[in-house]
Protein backbone atom coordinates (compact mmCIF):
# COMPACT_ATOMS: atom_id res chain seq x y z
CA UNK A 1 0.00 0.00 0.00
CA UNK A 2 1.55 2.98 -0.86
CA UNK A 3 1.88 5.87 1.39
CA UNK A 4 -0.74 8.54 1.44
CA UNK A 5 -0.13 12.27 1.08
CA UNK A 6 -0.62 12.80 4.89
CA UNK A 7 2.05 10.58 5.31
CA UNK A 8 4.54 12.06 2.94
CA UNK A 9 4.18 15.52 4.51
CA UNK A 10 5.06 14.28 7.65
CA UNK A 11 8.29 12.70 6.78
CA UNK A 12 9.07 15.91 5.25
CA UNK A 13 8.15 18.07 8.29
CA UNK A 14 9.71 15.25 10.69
CA UNK A 15 12.66 15.92 8.16
CA UNK A 16 12.70 19.66 8.61
CA UNK A 17 12.69 19.64 12.72
CA UNK A 18 15.58 17.42 12.68
CA UNK A 19 17.29 19.48 10.00
CA UNK A 20 16.19 22.71 12.23
CA UNK A 21 17.26 21.39 15.24
CA UNK A 22 20.84 19.74 13.88
CA UNK A 23 21.52 23.62 12.34
CA UNK A 24 20.56 25.02 15.50
CA UNK A 25 22.80 23.04 17.60
CA UNK A 26 25.60 23.40 15.35
CA UNK A 27 24.99 27.58 15.83
CA UNK A 28 25.32 27.00 19.29
CA UNK A 29 28.45 25.39 19.21
CA UNK A 30 30.16 27.92 16.92
CA UNK A 31 28.86 30.16 19.16
CA UNK A 32 30.63 29.00 21.63
CA UNK A 33 33.67 28.30 20.23
CA UNK A 34 34.24 31.64 18.13
CA UNK A 35 32.88 33.62 21.33
CA UNK A 36 36.50 34.44 22.86
CA UNK A 37 38.13 34.54 19.90
CA UNK A 38 35.92 37.37 18.18
CA UNK A 39 36.10 39.15 21.67
CA UNK A 40 39.98 39.47 21.70
CA UNK A 41 39.43 40.27 17.70
CA UNK A 42 37.86 43.10 18.60
CA UNK A 43 39.73 44.18 21.66
CA UNK A 44 42.57 43.93 18.94
CA UNK A 45 41.04 46.55 16.75
CA UNK A 46 39.75 48.87 19.39
CA UNK A 47 43.31 49.00 20.94
CA UNK A 48 44.78 49.52 17.52
CA UNK A 49 42.01 52.12 16.64
CA UNK A 50 42.65 53.59 19.52
CA UNK A 51 46.56 53.71 18.70
CA UNK A 52 46.22 55.18 15.14
CA UNK A 53 43.84 57.74 17.11
CA UNK A 54 46.76 59.07 19.32
CA UNK A 55 49.45 58.90 16.66
CA UNK A 56 47.27 60.97 14.34
CA UNK A 57 47.19 63.32 17.83
CA UNK A 58 50.57 63.90 17.86
CA UNK A 59 51.24 64.37 14.21
CA UNK A 60 48.45 66.92 14.56
CA UNK A 61 50.12 68.77 17.47
CA UNK A 62 53.91 68.13 15.68
CA UNK A 63 52.46 70.21 12.55
CA UNK A 64 50.73 72.48 14.55
CA UNK A 65 54.04 73.13 16.11
CA UNK A 66 56.28 73.00 13.07
CA UNK A 67 53.87 75.69 11.59
CA UNK A 68 53.69 77.58 14.53
CA UNK A 69 57.10 77.61 15.15
CA UNK A 70 58.51 78.94 18.38
CA UNK A 71 55.37 81.10 19.39
CA UNK A 72 52.85 79.32 21.68
CA UNK A 73 49.33 79.76 19.64
CA UNK A 74 47.09 82.34 20.21
CA UNK A 75 44.99 81.80 22.95
CA UNK A 76 46.36 78.84 24.73
CA UNK A 77 48.08 80.89 27.57
CA UNK A 78 48.71 77.30 29.21
CA UNK A 79 51.23 77.06 26.12
CA UNK A 80 53.49 80.00 27.09
CA UNK A 81 53.92 78.74 30.82
CA UNK A 82 56.93 76.35 31.44
CA UNK A 83 60.63 75.64 31.43
CA UNK A 84 62.16 77.29 27.85
CA UNK A 85 65.30 75.63 27.43
CA UNK A 86 68.12 77.62 25.95
CA UNK A 87 66.69 80.42 26.62
CA UNK A 88 67.83 83.22 28.53
CA UNK A 89 66.40 86.76 29.38
CA UNK A 90 68.22 89.46 27.36
CA UNK A 91 67.72 92.04 29.91
CA UNK A 92 68.56 90.86 33.21
CA UNK A 93 70.86 87.72 31.81
CA UNK A 94 68.65 85.10 33.68
CA UNK A 95 68.70 81.78 32.83
CA UNK A 96 69.15 79.73 30.19
CA UNK A 97 66.46 77.61 30.74
CA UNK A 98 64.02 80.99 31.63
CA UNK A 99 61.37 79.95 33.80
CA UNK A 100 57.84 80.92 33.41
CA UNK A 101 56.89 83.35 30.17
CA UNK A 102 59.40 84.15 27.75
CA UNK A 103 58.46 87.46 25.48
CA UNK A 104 60.65 87.14 22.01
CA UNK A 105 61.03 90.13 19.71
CA UNK A 106 59.54 89.29 16.36
CA UNK A 107 60.97 92.03 15.05
CA UNK A 108 65.14 90.83 16.41
CA UNK A 109 66.88 87.70 15.01
CA UNK A 110 67.21 86.59 19.07
CA UNK A 111 65.79 88.53 21.52
CA UNK A 112 64.18 87.43 24.90
CA UNK A 113 62.56 88.98 27.93
CA UNK A 114 61.85 87.09 30.62
CA UNK A 115 58.32 88.00 33.02
CA UNK A 116 59.96 90.65 34.99
CA UNK A 117 62.20 92.44 32.02
CA UNK A 118 59.03 92.41 29.64
CA UNK A 119 57.05 95.19 30.94
CA UNK A 120 59.80 97.65 31.09
CA UNK A 121 61.38 96.49 27.89
CA UNK A 122 65.04 96.13 29.42
CA UNK A 123 67.93 95.53 27.31
CA UNK A 124 71.36 94.86 28.89
CA UNK A 125 73.33 95.87 25.26
CA UNK A 126 71.52 99.41 24.75
CA UNK A 127 71.29 100.32 28.31
CA UNK A 128 75.44 99.72 28.12
CA UNK A 129 75.66 101.73 25.66
CA UNK A 130 73.26 104.19 27.38
CA UNK A 131 75.67 103.89 30.48
CA UNK A 132 78.34 104.94 28.56
CA UNK A 133 77.37 107.64 26.57
CA UNK A 134 76.18 109.23 30.43
CA UNK A 135 72.74 108.10 30.46
CA UNK A 136 72.59 105.20 32.54
CA UNK A 137 69.21 103.56 33.14
CA UNK A 138 68.02 104.83 29.47
CA UNK A 139 68.50 101.72 28.04
CA UNK A 140 65.51 100.30 26.41
CA UNK A 141 64.11 97.80 23.82
CA UNK A 142 62.39 100.02 20.92
CA UNK A 143 59.10 100.72 21.95
CA UNK A 144 58.08 99.84 18.05
CA UNK A 145 59.23 96.31 18.13
CA UNK A 146 56.85 93.57 18.57
CA UNK A 147 56.64 90.83 21.25
CA UNK A 148 54.96 87.35 21.12
CA UNK A 149 54.97 84.54 23.69
CA UNK A 150 57.23 81.53 23.09
CA UNK A 151 55.45 78.05 23.47
CA UNK A 152 57.21 76.49 26.98
CA UNK A 153 59.46 73.28 26.10
CA UNK A 154 57.94 71.83 29.31
CA UNK A 155 54.73 72.95 30.21
CA UNK A 156 53.51 73.86 34.24
CA UNK A 157 51.24 75.25 35.89
CA UNK A 158 51.00 78.40 37.64
CA UNK A 159 52.02 77.29 41.22
CA UNK A 160 54.51 75.02 39.64
CA UNK A 161 55.79 77.82 38.26
CA UNK A 162 55.95 79.82 41.18
CA UNK A 163 57.38 77.26 43.05
CA UNK A 164 60.20 76.82 40.50
CA UNK A 165 61.46 80.15 40.44
CA UNK A 166 61.11 80.38 44.54
CA UNK A 167 63.74 77.13 44.27
CA UNK A 168 65.86 79.11 41.60
CA UNK A 169 66.49 81.83 43.60
CA UNK A 170 67.14 80.11 46.62
CA UNK A 171 69.71 77.76 45.15
CA UNK A 172 71.12 81.31 43.12
CA UNK A 173 71.64 83.01 46.76
CA UNK A 174 73.07 79.83 47.78
CA UNK A 175 75.68 79.53 45.08
CA UNK A 176 76.07 83.26 45.84
CA UNK A 177 76.95 82.90 49.64
CA UNK A 178 79.30 79.71 48.52
CA UNK A 179 81.43 82.43 46.53
CA UNK A 180 81.23 84.86 49.07
CA UNK A 181 82.72 82.94 51.67
CA UNK A 182 85.24 81.53 49.52
CA UNK A 183 86.28 84.57 48.37
CA UNK A 184 86.52 85.36 52.70
CA UNK A 185 88.44 82.41 52.91
CA UNK A 186 91.05 83.08 50.34
CA UNK A 187 90.92 86.44 52.05
CA UNK A 188 92.16 85.12 55.48
CA UNK A 189 94.92 82.65 53.88
CA UNK A 190 96.04 85.75 52.14
CA UNK A 191 96.55 87.75 55.01
CA UNK A 192 97.45 84.48 57.33
CA UNK A 193 100.66 84.39 54.24
CA UNK A 194 101.19 87.74 54.43
CA UNK A 195 101.66 88.17 58.03
CA UNK A 196 104.03 84.63 58.23
CA UNK A 197 106.05 86.57 55.68
CA UNK A 198 106.21 89.70 57.40
CA UNK A 199 107.49 87.62 60.27
CA UNK A 200 110.24 85.24 58.36
CA UNK A 201 111.23 88.68 56.93
CA UNK A 202 112.08 90.49 60.74
CA UNK A 203 114.27 87.41 61.27
CA UNK A 204 114.16 84.22 63.52
CA UNK A 205 115.30 86.15 67.06
CA UNK A 206 111.53 88.02 66.83
CA UNK A 207 109.92 84.67 66.77
CA UNK A 208 111.85 82.66 69.04
CA UNK A 209 110.82 81.56 71.97
CA UNK A 210 113.54 81.97 75.24
CA UNK A 211 113.56 78.58 76.88
CA UNK A 212 113.26 79.25 81.26
CA UNK A 213 112.80 76.82 83.38
CA UNK A 214 109.95 75.97 85.38
CA UNK A 215 108.95 77.52 88.88
CA UNK A 216 109.66 73.86 90.44
CA UNK A 217 113.03 73.35 89.10
CA UNK A 218 114.40 76.90 89.29
CA UNK A 219 116.51 77.17 92.40
CA UNK A 220 118.19 74.16 90.88
CA UNK A 221 118.69 75.17 87.66
CA UNK A 222 119.90 78.90 87.74
CA UNK A 223 119.55 80.82 85.10
CA UNK A 224 121.49 84.04 84.18
CA UNK A 225 119.69 87.54 84.27
CA UNK A 226 120.44 91.32 83.47
CA UNK A 227 123.10 92.50 80.00
CA UNK A 228 125.45 89.54 79.16
CA UNK A 229 128.67 90.26 80.78
CA UNK A 230 132.00 90.16 78.81
CA UNK A 231 134.58 87.22 80.06
CA UNK A 232 137.86 88.90 80.27
CA UNK A 233 141.37 87.30 81.00
CA UNK A 234 142.25 87.39 84.67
Amino acid sequence: MAPGPDEDRRRELKAKVAQKASGSHNTKRETKAQAKARAEKEAQDRAAKNAKAQADARAAQAKAAAAAGPWALEGEEAQELGIHLGISCDGCGQGPPLIGRAMKCRDCRDFDLCDDCFPLRLDAAREKIAAAAGMPGKGRHPAAHHFGARRAASVMTTEAVAAEKFAARQAAAAAKDKVVEANSTSSVVTQAGIEANESKAAGPESTRMAWRPSPRNAEFLPMAHGPPTVLRPA
